[in-house]
């Protein structure tokens, strides 16, 4: 923007992303298949510091905006700068105001950062991925193009929400009961939408004369009203919490702080009406757009914590637990996360090649990431019985500092893993491949293969049978992955190399069709991923074999 006040109105209704995309002009739009994610997101990750001037900020917009070509206008560009400006200052990964026992005492994450993050690191790769299946068969590519742009549009728009504070267990955390706890997480997801878009027509309003002042300060305003900067948690109970913002909400003067735009109230109201579709499309699990952007926030979640979780144990300071001896019921949350909206996608992917194709890559990537975290975890993990409402094992360790002298936290995964040792020696993936999940310890070997299966299972990764609770807490490994699960083994035994043909010939003529018909098509496929299955090996190797042995010995 220039400075110079021009009309909002006169831009149009067809002016920055609601400009449609044709197939005249769709390739406009494809420009993020030329992008590094990394070395954009190097350039643009570094631009989100606490206190930095907004004017940082909308240059993080417009880097944003000019790398991936989203179409933004000029105040959309500010509107969207101002929004991303406010979640700098809400903080992640804090408990009770505290970083994370297994994250260095220098962690320090954003929403701001994470919204970027997604946009960047999970986003456009997936949506390479997708155009290259398109491209494959000949697809038309114009659909691509719009399905990116909804893609970033309603990421950016799915943490506006949280431009006060983190809300994401507030509601339950404050409530009495049971039936209060869900009417309050019923009221949170309302008092979300209602926060972004509040939020967001402020900022609409502010982009008229380039006011950014007036927007942070009604967010620095409700922000001292309601929480506690220490902890990062509201002052109140949620009721009061909801009661005190809706109360802002309601007695904000719009017209006094923005004297002379009334005749743009039309033009903002529409505007805002097309942004928050995104909004509640991003927080809506019916479509595939829906749960694809949500898995992309918590793949990106998962992979934040488990970079700083490594980095704290690579630094060797001794300031942070390693995540080798997470708590159990910890360990159980990142799989109900990353895995409970897998069915809502596979149900939504009913037709379509593009839709079935974002599934299917979101759903390999979520995989890929929860192997690293299987990896970087305990070697043993203690499933909750049946009607158990948590494990008794694997409590949290709440200080830091010399793991040595926590003596019975590392007795405890001793004796899980000499429970889990006796069971394992008398498995046979080959014969009763299901028995593995019948007890209540699993091996972190045993979970590997098992998602490295579900990874591989390219044929029949739509199965919806997989998708009904996490794969690590099923008693009985699902028929579709027992084949992959059986030669998956024999690899990691043997140490074959699925990139030559004398290793794909090796499995060839111990898993024949006579066997089980199964079996060609499932070699083949693990083919196609071999070099992410040696990856997931090499990283069960480095943690599980080298560095999680280390760990055990230090007071045993």
């Amino acid at each position: 923007m220039n400075g110079q006040h021009t009309s909002l109105s006169a831009l149009g209704r067809n002016s920055g992303i609601r400009q449609p995309i044709k197939q005249n002009n769709h390739a406009l739009w494809l420009k993020f298949l030329d992008v590094d994610s990394a070395a954009l997101w190097n350039d643009l990750g570094s631009r989100l510091e606490p206190d930095q001037p907004f004017s940082e900020t909308l240059k993080t917009m417009q880097g944003l905006d000019q790398a991936l070509n989203i179409g933004f206008d000029d105040y959309e560009r500010y509107s969207f700068a101002l929004m991303l400006h406010g979640l700098i200052d809400v903080k992640r990964f804090l408990f009770g105001g505290f970083i994370d026992v297994h994250h260095p005492l220098d962690f320090h994450n954003s929403t701001a950062e994470h919204s970027l993050s997604v946009c960047v690191n999970e986003i456009v790769p997936l949506f390479k991925n997708i155009a290259r299946d398109m491209q494959q068969d000949d697809a038309p590519m114009q659909p691509v193009a719009e399905a990116f742009r909804a893609a970033i549009i309603r990421t950016l728009m799915h943490d506006m929400g949280e431009e006060i504070m983190e809300f994401h267990s507030f509601a339950e955390e404050s409530a009495q009961n049971a039936e209060e706890k869900k009417g309050e997480a019923q009221d949170k997801i309302k008092l979300e939408a209602e926060i972004a878009g509040f939020f967001m027509k402020l900022a609409l309003y502010a982009s008229l004369d380039q006011r950014a002042d007036s927007f942070i300060q009604a967010l620095k305003s409700v922000r001292a009203e309601i929480v506690d900067e220490d902890k990062q948690r509201s002052k109140f109970s949620y009721k009061e919490t909801a009661s005190r913002i809706r109360h802002f909400f309601n007695t904000y003067d719009f017209d006094g702080t923005f004297p002379g735009f009334e005749h743009e109230k039309r033009e903002i109201d529409s505007r805002l009406n097309h942004y928050m579709k995104f909004y509640s499309h991003a927080e809506d699990f019916r479509g595939v757009g829906g749960p694809a952007v949500k898995i992309a926030q918590i793949i990106d979640g998962n992979v934040t914590f488990l970079q700083h979780a490594e980095r704290a144990q690579k630094q060797d300071k001794n300031d942070a637990v390693a995540y080798a001896l997470a708590n159990n019921n910890r360990i159980l949350s990142a799989y109900n996360r990353s895995e409970s909206h897998l069915s809502n996608l596979f149900n939504a992917a009913v037709d379509g090649q593009l839709i079935e194709s974002m599934a299917r890559h979101i759903t390999k990537r979520n995989y890929e990431v929860l192997i690293w975290h299987i990896c970087m975890g305990p070697s043993t993990l203690h499933r909750p019985a049946k009607g158990q409402a948590k494990s008794d094992y694997n409590e949290t360790i709440k200080k830091r500092g010399a793991i040595s002298n926590d003596n019975s936290r590392l007795l405890e995964l001793t004796t899980l893993n000499e429970i889990e040792s006796k069971a394992a020696a008398k498995d046979n993936f080959q014969r009763a491949a299901s028995r593995i999940l019948k007890r209540d310890t699993i091996s972190a070997r045993t979970q590997m293969l098992l998602y490295t299966a579900a990874f591989c299972n390219d044929s029949q990764i739509d199965e919806l049978d997989l998708y009904q609770k996490p794969l690590v807490m099923m008693r009985s490994v699902p028929e579709q992955l027992i084949p992959y699960l059986q030669i998956l083994d024999t690899v990691e035994k043997q140490n074959i190399d699925l990139t030559t043909t004398d290793g794909i010939n090796i499995l060839r003529k111990k898993f024949t069709f006579d066997k089980d018909a199964r079996y060609p098509d499932v070699i083949s496929n693990i083919r196609k991923n071999a070099s992410d299955v040696q990856k997931f090996f090499n990283w069960y190797g480095d943690f599980q074999q080298n560095q999680y042995k280390n760990l055990l010995s230090q007071s045993i």
